[in-house]
């Protein structure tokens, strides 16, 4: 992972993708609370354009690092890069909870008082909408780490 965020096409690439996953969670929900995080996003990218982006750019190395050691088990475990989403989805509660970490500790670095209202709103909802992003997640990861000899091993990240 390291690597392809070292490299700045790859990086702005991966962040987009990891932009569109946000997106399409946020479409994805429904009911009276999902009217309402519908309309706190597009609020939010009115007030901020881009804040999605910004914030993700802020967050992903962190990800990253958190990420990694379930890379690393999985590359240990497995060969087939395409058990992946399976496996990072039996692991959706842990994963979550460290990017939940992450993101309580960073907040404060985003530029916009808009998102930190957003996320400060959202947050108490954020765990569950973060799980069910896991197997999304894992895809991205596959997108980016699958070589034609499979998945990069965890160490070469």
């Amino acid at each position: 992972m390291k690597q392809i965020l070292r490299n700045q096409a790859q990086r702005e690439a991966f962040i987009g993708d990891c932009v569109l996953i946000i997106e399409n969670q946020v479409k994805s929900q429904n009911g009276i609370s999902g009217l309402a995080i519908n309309n706190a996003y597009r609020m939010l990218n009115k007030l901020t354009p881009g804040a999605t982006w910004q914030a993700t750019e802020i967050l992903v190395d962190d990800f990253a690092e958190k990420i990694e050691p379930y890379l690393r088990e999985f590359t240990q475990k497995y060969s087939d890069y395409q058990q992946l989403p399976n496996f990072l989805e039996s692991k959706a509660e842990i994963i979550a909870e460290s990017f939940l970490q992450v993101t309580d500790a960073k907040v404060h670095q985003f530029d916009s008082s808009v998102l930190l209202t957003f996320y400060k709103t959202l947050r108490p909802f954020a765990r569950k909408h973060v799980e069910r992003a896991v197997p999304d997640i894992a895809f991205v990861l596959c997108k980016y780490l699958v070589t034609p000899a499979g998945i990069e091993p965890a160490s070469a990240t």
